[in-house]
């Protein structure tokens, strides 16, 4: 058909396998202080974009395949999927500290 109509098909290329890997897990959002994470939090419950880049570029320095992710997820406004894995985080945290 691509031949008779004389276009291309443009193939959406697959992402690279660093990117794939570095997706946002709770447990790596446990490894951050509790205070880093209630400030990733307020950031986000803010709606502050500059206030969410500065926290996340605190993160950066602690863990950058979490920032990455947080950054890449922030860009596309996943806000409330941030807060779920805080939440998570934040319950799995507790378990752990009472074991």
């Amino acid at each position: 058909m691509a031949r008779h109509l004389t276009i291309r098909y443009r193939y959406e290329r697959s992402r690279p396998a660093a990117e794939r890997a570095s997706t946002l897990l709770p447990e790596n959002l446990a490894e951050l202080s509790p205070e880093l994470r209630a400030e990733l939090r307020a950031a986000l419950i803010s709606l502050d974009g500059d206030r969410i880049a500065g926290t996340i570029e605190r993160i950066q320095a602690q863990d950058a395949p979490l920032a990455a992710a947080l950054a890449r997820m922030a860009d596309g406004y996943a806000y409330s999927a941030i807060l779920r894995s805080i939440d998570t985080a934040e319950s799995q945290a507790g378990s752990d500290a009472r074991r």
